[in-house]
């Protein structure tokens, strides 16, 4: 498995067993390309773990998790992006370790039944949390820039203390500078067997995948 930074490789049976022990009661959810579940870990204790099936060394699914833990990892420094503590790989199945957030999504929270009351002083704390993880993508190394390509209510995270993060990156690029004076403002052509991750409700009008248009989902979530 290629990649510049790469997280450690965790064994893969203890998290098999739990995820699969706990039932359907441990599915959290679906992301860009697999199932996150809850699951234990001796040294984290509880965490999430987004599990995929690979089906070979370059298939679009295999390419996504090698990117998503490439940059989830690179980002760990980032107390606004959900962590991640390593993978595994069980045969066809590999898995992304991830901190585990409490409270789910901020879609979840947002569409409550029965509706709750958010407090306006959290609503800022959720602006700021979201937009520094945004700065922190956009301004990481003066050559490298994180996109991460899907920036919407069901990819933020809430953890015990109420703090948003940003998670699945499995759509996330790295974006140069040479790329960004070559384009412009406009977008790039999608390679054959390339598709888009972006979801269309929070993407811009002319659907960039640049900083721009993350701010503008951002301001969408919000």
């Amino acid at each position: 498995m290629m990649g510049v930074c790469m997280p450690p490789v965790i064994p893969g049976g203890g998290y098999n067993a739990a995820l699969f022990v706990g039932g359907e009661g441990d599915f959290l959810g679906n992301g860009s390309y697999g199932k996150v579940w809850r699951a234990f870990h001796k040294t984290y204790r509880t965490v999430a773990v987004k599990v995929c099936v690979l089906n070979g060394p370059k298939t679009t699914a295999t390419k996504e998790f090698e990117n998503e833990i490439n940059h989830m990892w690179s980002t760990n420094d980032c107390p606004y992006i959900v962590r991640c503590h390593g993978y595994f790989t069980n045969f066809d199945l590999a898995g992304i370790v991830m901190e585990y957030m409490e409270y789910g999504t901020l879609f979840e929270l947002l569409h409550h039944r029965p509706p709750i009351e958010i407090p306006i002083e959290l609503k800022i704390r959720f602006a700021q949390n979201i937009t520094m993880a945004l700065d922190y993508l956009h301004n990481t190394r003066h050559d490298q820039r994180f996109i991460h390509g899907d920036i919407k209510t069901l990819n933020i995270l809430l953890d015990r203390f109420l703090v948003a993060k940003i998670s699945d990156f499995g759509g996330c690029r790295l974006r140069t500078v040479t790329e960004n004076l070559n384009l412009g403002g406009r977008g790039r052509d999608l390679k054959p067997g390339e598709r888009n991750v972006f979801t269309i409700q929070y993407a811009a009008p002319e659907v960039l995948l640049n900083p721009e248009s993350e701010l503008r989902a951002a301001g969408r979530c919000l």
